[in-house]
């Protein structure tokens, strides 16, 4: 069963939604930097994910996460994000990169601090 894939600047660049996620459940680390994606979705598809890295995307808001309750790393490291709520559900999350982004407003973290 696949439990990590990578799609990033190395080979494939136009990846525009995260759709079918369902037919990989116990996928663990889930990686599609470098790619044109706006939108988060589908993630509740991905139960086991501990890993996700998203840098490098055009994604404008963190939503629709709350279902991964054992993600641990996140990277939306330059995206176009520009407020955090709602990451309270994560509660085993470590590892949270968001540099290069536009946030103004960051709340429901409280885990990390």
């Amino acid at each position: 069963q696949l439990e990590s894939f990578e799609l990033n600047l190395f080979y494939f660049t136009d990846i525009l939604r995260i759709d079918h996620l369902w037919i990989i459940p116990n996928l663990t680390k889930l990686s599609l930097n470098c790619n044109k994606i706006e939108v988060i979705e589908n993630m509740e598809m991905l139960p086991a994910l501990t890993e996700l890295n998203l840098s490098f995307n055009y994604i404008e808001k963190i939503e629709n996460l709350e279902k991964l309750v054992n993600l641990e790393v996140l990277s939306l490291f330059n995206n176009r994000i520009e407020k955090i709520e709602n990451m309270d559900a994560l509660e085993k999350l470590v590892i949270l990169s968001l540099g290069c982004n536009l946030i103004n407003t960051v709340a429901g973290v409280s885990n990390l601090l």
